[in-house]
């Protein structure tokens, strides 16, 4: 019991220290793109963690009760410092980030309010960024801002509603329109079905040398062993990134 109580207390100390930490950061665009620091600025410039965002819409296959759903609301922009996700991207997207003037097929699912959009569209300004969710409103109402910091100067995001719970190979389909994804970052649900209906969903339209990443889960590498065995996954913490074998 006292050995929980100090485990609590601890982790609301560490807590406290990072929020102080962020706080101070100013964003700087200036650093080299694609670096872990860069990944923590320019998230924090797009407009960084947002907390108890309204939960509008809901799949009807979602079992969560009512007092669920509206408990705490939906956290954002906090993948890069907060979940300390930025060092893992900065490693995994080397390759991409070496050939940034590219033109990728950036497919991100769970959006919220654009932040993680407006990154890959800032890191690779050449590339199609694509965005799935179930509510599309918070994302729409920030693109104006998301803009006016500098997002999508080249190309428009392309947003489409999309039920995790779901198989939406037909979906996805209709919506690649024979495009490859290079890049597919799950951030969505977070449950054992909502990953594995995406990746089966996504599957067949990745690349060959796709980048498959799912936030916020830590036994991810487990359940995409078993389904894709031809997946090289690695796990770290809760971020899981995959790649062909």
């Amino acid at each position: 019991m006292k050995y929980n109580i100090f485990l609590r207390l601890k982790r609301r100390i560490h807590n406290e220290i990072k929020k102080k930490y962020y706080s101070k950061i100013k964003p700087d665009t200036t650093l080299p793109p694609g670096t872990p620091n860069w990944f923590i600025h320019i998230e924090k410039h797009f407009g960084g963690y947002q907390s108890n965002v309204k939960r509008r819409k809901v799949s009807p296959s979602d079992t969560r009760s009512n007092s669920e759903l509206i408990k705490g609301g939906m956290i954002g922009g906090d993948r890069m410092y907060h979940h300390g996700y930025a060092k893992y991207y900065s490693q995994h997207l080397e390759n991409m980030i070496n050939n940034r003037e590219k033109e990728y097929v950036i497919l991100e699912v769970g959006i919220l309010k654009g932040t993680g959009l407006a990154i890959w569209s800032t890191l690779f300004p050449n590339s199609t960024i694509i965005g799935l969710d179930i509510d599309l409103t918070n994302t729409k109402k920030n693109i104006p801002n998301l803009k006016n910091l500098g997002a999508f100067k080249k190309h428009e995001v392309e947003l489409y509603e999309f039920d995790q719970l779901e198989d939406n190979h037909e979906t996805v389909k209709h919506i690649l329109q024979n495009r490859r994804v290079d890049l597919c970052i799950d951030d969505g649900l977070h449950s054992d079905k909502s990953i594995i209906n995406t990746a089966k969903s996504v599957e067949s339209f990745l690349s060959k040398n796709f980048i498959y990443i799912v936030e916020d889960h830590n036994n991810t590498k487990k359940l995409l062993k078993t389904e894709f065995p031809n997946w090289n996954t690695r796990q770290y913490g809760e971020i899981s990134i995959s790649t062909l074998k």
